[in-house]
């Protein structure tokens, strides 16, 4: 059996308005039930206002749900920040990872402190911050809060 390719592709987005904590709730519901028939697993944490998401699967199923989700009225200015091959899944324990981001949490993280302190937000991430945000996550800044 081929050894299928792995994607990992990360995005912000911004809400289009202000979207109360129940809606972005059911977004991640939706994904959770979705995702694992399309074998696609990932994390978005939410600021209140901006999307951070990470999705990794097979790269013609992830490109082909951002292509969807890039659509979604629901977000505006989405961009992609990185896109690249993997070995390995870093959230192959979730169809959907969630986390509500707080600044707090945010300014905390080593290399990102001073991004996010002096007002950068997810929208004006790196690749290279990008990846540190994620092993934040990993690491476990966000605690038993993370869903």
């Amino acid at each position: 059996m081929a050894h299928q390719e792995l994607l990992q592709l990360v995005y912000t987005s911004t809400a289009h308005g202000r979207m109360k904590s129940d809606a972005v709730r059911a977004i991640v519901e939706t994904a959770r039930r979705t995702n694992p028939s399309l074998d696609i697993t990932g994390l978005l944490l939410f600021d209140g206002l901006h999307f951070f998401q990470v999705l990794e699967g097979p790269a013609e199923k992830v490109e082909s749900l951002y292509e969807h989700i890039a659509k979604d009225p629901r977000h505006t200015r989405v961009v992609r920040i990185l896109s690249h091959k993997v070995k390995d899944r870093n959230f192959g324990d979730w169809s959907m990872a969630y986390s509500e981001a707080r600044p707090e949490d945010l300014a905390q993280i080593d290399g990102l402190s001073d991004h996010f302190r002096d007002g950068g937000g997810f929208a004006n991430l790196r690749s290279g911050q990008a990846k540190l945000l994620i092993n934040a996550f990993l690491n476990g800044i966000w605690g038993n809060r993370a869903a």
